[in-house]
């Protein structure tokens, strides 16, 4: 688990009894805006990297985003966010355990307006310098933050891909849509491996080998870094490959259809279970024999299930219990 590197919080650290869940940010690896962040969290001892992080309680709420937000026939829909992430230039501001006057309040963005014709011999303006030139008296503060818009579909025609990867825009009856997307050869046919899917709302969701990937469902793409990121990160992933013993073959229904491995953890433990259900049912059968009834075609494979299970799984056993225990949690 990452720690907080601001000093006097011990978010992370064991000795940290806060009941609420804390989120991570990392230093950007933006040189410019790490120098920033150096600047404003009041540390001496040593420079940030970019492995750095800091937790969220350092943030003010405007610089987070919690949440996307769709719209939908008209209505706003939000929906939170599993991973937390910080808006373009957000600094940390708050520092609870060190002295008030190191914190610093939060901007508010001021919205201009047009200011009143009052004045007959300032001459009338143009409807264009109107509008760039507006103001509001200082006393009215608007936090209202306008909403980033998805990159066009010529934008994302821009994007750098992996290797390998391919792209293409498909209209149909349920809009437009760029699909970014690496083949596979199965039994001699192509087949679509991994894939990246951005509606015309940003909106985007992975899959692999036609399943959706868990953790990347309802993905908002505000921007191309947003996009580049998120198809580097589907790359970076295998397939998984499900499971496939004696008794049983496809997929776990949690399968994450994207994992750090071959096979997902779900899928593992789905295989996992299947070698005990064989190896409890040969066992039985082994049992049977013992009392003198004659040796039959499943007692035999029975024992060479027992081995395959022995072989397949003593080295796993440990790491897979551990996989069970945190997602139980």
């Amino acid at each position: 688990m990452p720690t907080c590197c601001v000093p006097g919080c011990t978010s992370g650290y064991r000795n940290d009894t806060s009941p609420t869940v804390r989120h991570f940010f990392s230093a950007p690896s933006d040189e410019r805006l790490r120098a920033a962040w150096n600047r404003a969290i009041p540390r001496a001892d040593k420079d940030l990297t970019t492995k750095s992080r800091a937790c969220s309680i350092h943030f003010h709420d405007q610089d987070i985003r919690k949440t996307y937000v769709h719209v939908i026939n008209g209505e706003t829909v939000e929906i939170p966010r599993g991973k937390w992430s910080l808006v373009e230039g957000a600094l940390p501001k708050v520092f609870p355990n060190l002295p008030s006057y190191l914190s610093k309040p939060a901007q508010k963005r001021r919205k201009r307006q047009r200011e009143s014709n009052g004045n007959a011999d300032q001459g009338t303006a143009s409807p264009q310098s109107q509008a760039s030139c507006s103001t509001i008296p200082g006393d009215v503060v608007v936090d209202h933050m306008p909403e980033p818009s998805a990159p066009s579909f010529a934008e994302m025609e821009c994007v750098e891909l992996p290797p390998s990867w391919q792209r293409i825009t498909v209209e149909n009856g349920s809009g437009k849509f760029a699909a970014f997307f690496t083949l596979t050869s199965a039994n001699k046919a192509p087949q679509i491996e991994k894939c990246v899917v951005v509606s015309s709302d940003g909106v985007a969701t992975a899959s692999a080998r036609g399943r959706e990937a868990k953790a990347f469902l309802s993905v908002s793409i505000t921007t191309m870094l947003d996009l580049s990121d998120l198809i580097n990160k589907v790359h970076s992933l295998h397939a998984c490959s499900g499971y496939d013993v004696q008794s049983s073959t496809g997929f776990s229904l949690r399968c994450q259809a994207l994992a750090k491995q071959s096979t997902c953890s779900f899928c593992r433990i789905e295989k996992k279970q299947a070698f005990e259900k064989e190896f409890s049912e040969a066992k039985k059968a082994g049992v049977q024999t013992e009392k003198g009834e004659k040796p039959s075609k499943e007692s035999h494979q029975g024992s060479c299930c027992e081995s395959v299970f022995h072989e397949e799984f003593g080295r796993t056993t440990r790491e897979i219990d551990k996989r069970k225990i945190l997602i139980n949690q």
